[in-house]
């Protein structure tokens, strides 16, 4: 456990309180939209975007010899394929998350699996200049499923309670620890051999307290 998670009061603790009537169907985490990975993407991404297709319109209209406007209309197309492709794909390869605490599961996307073959998560973040980290939370599975939760949007919507206690309580029947590398079988360096990866305990404490802007993150800055 790390000092983010000690620090926090017996009753923030994974042991501590929990979900106070258990939902015993399945619960939606999290609200999935489209455009939800392109939410958290940083302005100065953005920037860049818009000056790569200046450029390749720039170059389409000499190439192609058509006035600038078309070639303008023929760059933003391809864009709009390729962010859709990149959207779709990502959607697939990490799916949104729904639990069952009264069967014991986990369905990511169209596949269900026990919570007990959850073994690894990783926490993603992405620091916003005055404002509260874009927060994310990976599951992965040895049954070679994965889902993708977001703890914190840009906006700084965070989940509602009871879906925070509910994945709260699922991680704790779950088997998530930190990956051992064989050079390191103490474990001492895997947060730097595994980026982003955190324990069960630092899961519960970020899914239940999403760290603010100041505050200690359970991963390498």
């Amino acid at each position: 456990m790390t000092d983010a998670a000690a620090a926090r009061s017996p009753a923030d603790e994974p042991d501590g309180p929990q979900v106070a009537h258990t939902p015993l169907g399945w619960v939606s985490i999290g609200e999935r939209r489209w455009w939800t990975m392109w939410s958290n993407v940083q302005w100065i991404f953005v920037v860049l975007i818009a000056g790569n297709v200046a450029n390749i319109s720039v170059s389409l209209a000499r190439l192609w010899e058509v006035p600038f406007p078309v070639a303008v209309l023929a760059s933003l197309g391809v864009l709009a394929v390729v962010l859709a492709v990149v959207t779709v794909v990502h959607h697939r390869r990490w799916p949104s998350v729904a639990v069952s605490l009264g069967s014991g599961e986990l369905r990511a996307g169209g596949r269900v699996i026990p919570l007990a073959s959850v073994n690894a998560a990783q926490l993603g973040f992405v620091a916003i200049r005055k404002r509260d980290p874009v927060l994310t939370l990976r599951l992965l599975s040895d049954e070679k499923a994965r889902a993708e939760v977001l703890l914190r949007d840009r906006r700084g919507h965070e989940l509602p309670t009871e879906q925070q206690q509910v994945l709260a309580e699922a991680i704790r029947r779950t088997a998530v620890a930190m990956p051992v590398s064989r050079d390191d079988p103490s474990g001492r360096f895997a947060r730097y051999n595994f980026p982003g990866h955190i324990d069960r305990d630092d899961a519960v404490a970020v899914v239940l307290h999403p760290p603010r802007a100041g505050e200690a993150l359970p991963v390498p800055g």
